[in-house]
This record gives C-alpha cells, structure tokens and sequence, in this order.
C-alpha cells in the first residue's frame, strides 16, 4: 500500500508529528515499512516565467529562452520542442541535482552561455508511464498563471514522501487512506479529522429509474447512483498528484474519480455509461462459454462461476475484475450510471487469477470489503462529480442486497490481557488504545464489552483483541524472555541435499577443491552465463592486491585455474568438483549464489593393465555425472554460443523449470591454447535453483515381465531442425507406452536434398502386457503424424 504523507494528514490530526517520527513508529507497531521515496527528485528547484523565447543562432534544434525566477532574468538554452514565450515553467538553478546525481552547471552551448535548465518531468524522476501525452517528448509547463519562484514540487503536491508499506493479507482495512488514517492515529493517539461535504441533488430518484436485480449469492449488495450532463476533462491537480503517488495512472476526471474514492475509501467503484447501458441491472453467474469484450480489448470467455453484470440480456461488467468495452466511459460521455457493489472475495480471486486481470479493484475485494462503507463511498464519488465534472445527481440509489451488517461485541477482562501479554497494563490504556482504534467500549464490572466495526474483518475473537492492544501498546515495551525449554537444532533439506550431494560426487571418483573466491579484473568476465549482459561485477572496497579485486561470478575460472596449475606438473586426468559461492550484482540488488562446479581432463577410468578399460573424459561423461548426482531432475539441453571461453560446437545450457540453471562444455581451442590446456570439459549449476526443497518420493513402479519393444524411423528435416526437437515431440505424444528415445544416426549426403538432413531414431516402447502389432503402428502412426505437422519432418524412403 503506497501512502502520500500529505494526504495522510489531512485525514487525521498529525500536528507536531514529522514523517520521520511516523516512518520511524509504523514497524514498532507491526506495520512494515519496504520503502520511502518521492514522486519527483530535485534540488534547487523553482517556478519560471519564459519571457523570450528565440531560436538559437548556432542550431536549428535549441531555443534562447530568458526566463524570470522572480530573483532575476536567466538565460538558459533549452532543446524541448514545445518550449514558447509566455509558459510558467519548472527552472532547475545552477548548482541543483536532478535524478540519479544530475548536477545543474552553467555552460556554454553551442557558443552561448546557458544558467540553469527548463525540466520535463522526465528529468524529475516521474515514470513515463504518468507524464501527460502533450508533454512526454518536451518540457512541462503550467496551463494557468502560478507564482513565479514558487516551488514547483508544492504547486504540483509532489513535495511529500510516499510510504510503502507491507500490508499482510487479513488487514483489508489498511486497503485504504481512510484505514491508514485511523491506524495511525491510533498509534499516535490522535483524533481523525471530518470533512464536510454537500451535495446538491436533482429532483428525480434514482431508484425510480434504475431496476436492479441479484441472482447469484456472490453479490452481497450491488447499488447504482445515477449522474447527468457530466463534462469529461482534466482532473485536478491534487488529484492527479494523489492518484500518481498511489501507483495509478491519471486518464480523465470520472475514471480519475473512481480511482480516488478507490484509494480513499477501499471501496472499487465502476462508472457505467448510462445512454449505452439503459435502465435494468442483473447481476448473475455467467453462463458456459459466455463471451464478454473487456475493457483491455480482449474477448474473453467465461466460466459458469464468475459473476457477470448485465443489462438485462448481454454481459456489460467482468464483476470486481473489469468492465465491459461497449459500455466503457468516452469522451462523449454525458450521462453514468454508478456501481459500488460487495462481491465474494473467493469468487474474484479466482476469476482474476484464472484471466491474469490482478488489479487494485480485484486485490481489495480479495481481501474484503466493508458492506456498511459502500453507499458512503458512492454518496462522495457523486459529491466530486458534481464539484469537479459539472455533473447533476439524481437524489439516493437503487440498491439490492445487504446495505449494513451489524458490528461485533466481544468481552475481554483487563486479567487476561496481562496473563496472556505477560506485563501489567492498566484498564484506563487498555480503553484508551481500543477507543483510538474506533472500537466502542463498556465497562460492566470486571468485563469490558467491545464493539468492533464491520470494517476490522480480521477481529473476531478477544485474543484478536489482544493481538491490538499489545501492537498498539508497543511490542519494544514488552520484556525479552528466553524459550525455557531448549530446541533441539537440525539440518535444513538444502544442507542435506548438498551433503548427499558431495558424498554422491566423491562415490563417483571426483576430488572436492576449494578455490579462492577473489579473482582479477579480467579473469572475473570469463565464463559469465548472462546472456542478457545484465550481471555487474561486485568490487572489494580494499583489496589485498589488483589479483584479488572482484568478487567471483562463477566456479569455472578458479577450476580452470586448478586445472592449469596440475597440467603444468605433469598432472594430466584431474576429475575434481568444488561447491561454493558466486556473486554479482542484478537491478541494483546485490546477488549471492552457491553454485557446483566440475572439471574433467584426461582419464576418468585409467586401465593400468587393461588398457582396453581406459575411459578418456568427455562431453557426455559430464553430462552423465550431472544427471547421476541429480536422478530426480529432467534437464533439457541447448545449445550455447555466448560463453566465448567454450567450444562453440561442444557446449550446452542446462534447462530445468524452463529456466537456464547452468552450462558444460568443452573449453574453446583458441582459449585452450592460450593457457596451456589440454583436453578440459567444465560443468557449472546454480545450486540455489536445484536444492530449494524436498524432492517428492516417487511411488514404486512394477517391473513388466515382457520384453521391450524397438523401432526405428528415418526422417527427413530441414538443417535447423535440432534432434532434441524431434524427441521432445514424440515425448509431447504422451503415451504410457514410450519408454525412451534416441538418435542412433545422423547423414547428410548426395541422397539427401539440400537444406535437408536424415536423423534416424530409435523409439523404445514397453508395457506391461505384450504389445500387438497393430497398438505398436497405431502409436507410430500417431508419432509421426506429431512429427509432421510441427517440425515437417518426412519419412526417408
């Protein structure tokens, strides 16, 4: 949940409290703070008026502006296309500092001396995705007459913090301005401040005109307001400002609206257009299949459980998720029909969640929205159409479902409270902290009856309660005690996981080494597996020496490194492995990785006396080691071509889930060579994406009691068809009976085509009964059918 300070306290009385002492406050009282930033960035910042605006004599793209700071006149040379004569404009100085340290100097460009800059909001830090159409290729300037050498970010309400603050899933009041406002004033104990408002209504009756009906139990209350002769434009400012700190994007003054009481109250709103819509509403399940255009200009078909509002007939609403595109707000718009409806949380969820549709309306009904909140938030919705659209409401709403539910009483002893809580705190601050909550509270002897609203969802028993007082008490109040019992300690399952896995290593005939984890500068750009080129090198503040400046980002140097100095003493079959840490930095985020490495060279098996027995180490014994430490993992192969240090030819990803979590090769020849190598296959996994959690134990499989079952097919493909292509295909098949796949021959020749190439494959099938003829060709029909349509592929005659 974002939070503009600003905005804050004009909710609730927050005099002679800073935005530290609120920031420093919230994770005392079990609300966490994940960020505080600003809207806009800028120093020395201020309002100018443009009083001359000239071409530049040495360029046909740079205006001469001289521009009034109220101080003085400033020369300045800007290159925004839209700058002009006469606009009130953002003026950084000499010497203020822009977004990422961007320093204001004065300078000469192209010949002319230039004192300051006229900002975009761009260069203040503003997400593009929130700049106006009319300003996102130049500068921004104010459409009426302000200040001059005012501060730009107060006139725009950007002169705040904005709080992020880590909102857990049973809180759906603090969804809302409204609720942070309470809560902390709450802890502040300071009272909420009221804002008077009036509406000035027309003389018809909204729920004479609007005919509404529910026929689902997922719509709790569904109530409709009706306003006429609305004017579409703008927002205001502080609106815009608000809705931006929030995460929202500013469209138009009714969507904007929305939006706001979205954000204020907690409460999703929808504005209908009401000259598309007509006058009845039925809310019900949607019907199998049903189609609905949305809002995003997708057609989307539905399932018999979501909740459909209608007109009666066809679909106009995806409830709590998003609107209908015929019905959508224009900016012909003259009349809107209101929704501010309550739907079941679960339903929504999953609706959204089924159609990817997550957004702020859909996580607040989610989490729950208070039935007795909902006519308010209509009722000021309309208050603001009126002040801000020129809009006429028509008096009260149609409504059909529950319009209240009544609070809770729940009785608490102050004796429980401090047996539970284990500290002494007196009956007058136990009401006090309940009542700054909003909770009513009576006394009837030695019980105290507190009536909670509706709107707290999560409070529902008195240990709920006593979960408050102590959170509001404090819980840095409370006095650290030790468990009394010891608790006994334990492997985690990756430390078991890795262990298993450097026992298994060693069963295999490896060496475990251990290489130093600092490297130099340049021996720390080899083998980096970042094919986006998004990895940054983390440097040593102090380093020993320029040998040891970086941080490693992989194993395959320090094993490579192993390998060179063992080659060089005549140590030719080295099979060696080492688990450890890498690191690199990603986004900003500092990254801590354990990968396993492995290294062959030479002889894996020596024969010594049978030297028939030799097994020289190769591509496809790494791969058999990685597959043979991890049995339970189905790894998929591709080729890599990025890493320069390996053979082009002889070097694989590792794809597990989808995802790259390592490579193996052969080392480049050039490479090779340049370092006196020999004969080098390196392996390296990122461990944290493979040891994250227990393996399933996989039920026991009989054994058939009747003999496999081979057969071969030729194909003709085109050159950049990979084998790994066709054998996925066949596997896609998803019959019982494939066993295994493999390639046993691959040729090209003067009988094939060119372009063309013949892979031949062997398909074993199994079953536990034995296969007739016709099962066995059906399924190899099927297969190559499979084979046909997705990659082309032709039997070779």
């Amino acid at each position: 949940m974002l939070v503009k300070i600003n905005w804050l306290r004009e909710l609730v009385d927050l005099k002679g409290i800073t935005d530290q002492d609120i920031i420093g406050s919230l994770p005392k009282h079990a609300l966490e703070v994940d960020g505080v930033s600003k809207v806009l960035k800028g120093t020395n910042l201020t309002i100018g008026h443009v009083l001359e605006c000239e071409p530049h004599p040495n360029s046909d793209h740079l205006s001469l502006c001289k521009v009034d700071v109220k101080t003085e006149v400033l020369q300045i040379v800007c290159g925004a296309p839209n700058v002009r004569k006469g606009q009130y404009v953002i003026v950084a100085l000499v010497g203020a500092e822009l977004l990422d340290g961007f320093k204001i100097k004065k300078a000469k460009i192209r010949g002319i001396e230039s004192c300051g800059m006229i900002c975009s909001l761009d260069e203040l830090g503003l997400e593009h995705k929130y700049v106006p159409e009319e300003y996102q290729n130049g500068i921004y300037y104010f459409k009426n007459k302000v200040e001059v050498g005012s501060h730009p970010l107060e006139v725009l309400d950007f002169d705040d913090l904005v709080l992020d603050l880590a909102v857990t899933s049973n809180r759906a009041d603090l969804m809302s301005m409204k609720g942070m406002a309470q809560e902390i004033g709450a802890i502040f104990r300071r009272p909420l401040l009221k804002e008077e408002y009036k509406i000035k209504y027309e003389k018809e009756q909204a729920e004479d005109i609007l005919d509404i009906k529910i026929e689902t139990e997922d719509c709790l209350l569904y109530t409709g307001f009706l306003v006429k002769d609305i004017e579409i434009k703008e927002s205001p400012q502080f609106i815009k400002s608000r809705l931006i700190a929030s995460g929202i994007r500013p469209i138009n003054n009714v969507v904007d609206i929305t939006n706001y009481i979205l954000m204020l109250f907690g409460q999703p709103l929808h504005a209908f257009d009401y000259d598309k819509v007509g006058n009845t509403i039925l809310v019900r399940k949607a019907n199998s299949n049903e189609m609905i255009n949305t809002l995003d200009g997708t057609l989307r078909k539905l399932k018999i459980e979501d909740i459909l509002i209608t007109d009666g007939i066809k679909g106009i609403a995806l409830a709590g998720v998003m609107g209908g595109l015929e019905t959508e707000i224009t900016s012909d718009t003259k009349n809107i029909l209101l929704e501010a409806a309550v739907f079941n949380p679960r339903q929504i969820r999953r609706t959204s969640r089924r159609l990817d549709l997550v957004s702020e309306s859909s996580i607040r009904y989610e989490r729950g929205v208070d039935v007795n909140q909902t006519v308010k938030a209509g009722e000021y919705a309309c208050y603001l159409f009126q002040k801000y659209a020129n809009a006429k409401v028509y008096q009260g709403y149609a409504s059909e479902g529950t319009l209240y539910l009544g609070d809770k009483t729940i009785s608490l002893k102050v004796k429980e409270v401090n047996s539970i809580l284990g500290v002494k705190i007196k009956e007058d601050e136990i009401i006090e902290i309940l009542e700054s909550l909003g909770f009513e509270v009576e006394k009837e002897k030695a019980t105290l009856l507190v009536t909670v609203p509706n709107r707290r969802l999560d409070i529902n028993i008195k240990e709920d309660l006593i979960e408050e007082i102590a959170r509001l008490y404090g819980y840095d109040k409370m006095p650290n005690t030790l468990p009394s019992m010891p608790l006994a300690g334990g492997l985690s399952v990756y430390q078991k996981e890795r262990r298993k896995l450097r026992r298994t290593l060693a069963s295999l005939g490896l060496n475990e080494v251990m290489n130093y984890s600092l490297l130099d500068k340049d021996a720390n750009k080899e083998f980096v597996l970042d094919p986006n080129n998004n990895w940054e090198e983390l440097k040593v503040l102090q380093p020993l020496s320029s040998e040891h400046e970086y941080l490693r980002q992989n194993l395959a140097v320090g094993l490579v490194q192993t390998a060179k100095y063992n080659q060089a003493r005549r140590e030719s079959n080295l099979a060696v492995f080492e688990i450890g840490k890498v690191y690199y930095k990603l986004e900003e985020e500092s990254k801590e990785r354990e990968h396993l490495g492995i290294l062959l060279s030479g002889k894996f098996i020596d024969g010594l006396w049978n030297k028939d027995a030799d097994l020289k180490s190769n591509f496809y014994i790494l791969k058999s080691i990685l597959e043979n430490v991890f049995p339970e993992y189905s790894f998929k192969y591709e080729r890599l071509d990025y890493v320069a240090e390996l053979h082009p030819g002889q070097a694989a990803k590792i794809i597990y889930n989808d995802k790259v979590v390592g490579m193996l090769g052969a080392l480049h020849p050039e490479y090779a060579s340049k370092h006196d190598l020999v004969d080098i296959y390196l392996l390296e996994v990122d461990l944290s994406k493979l040891l994250k959690k227990e393996l399933e134990i996989k039920p026991y499989e009989k054994i058939s009691k009747v003999p496999e079952v081979e057969r071969d097919i030729a194909l003709l493909v085109k050159d950049e068809i990979k084998a790994g292509e066709l054998i996925d295909v066949i596997k896609d098949v998803k019959s019982r009976l494939v066993q295994d796949v493999y390639v046993f021959d691959l040729y090209k020749g003067e009988e094939i085509e060119k372009g063309y190439k013949s892979i031949a494959l062997r398909i074993k099938l199994g079953s536990y009964e034995t296969l007739t003829e016709k099962e066995i060709n059906t399924l190899i029909e099927r297969i190559y059918s499979a084979l046909k349509t997705k990659l082309g592929a032709k039997l070779r005659d």
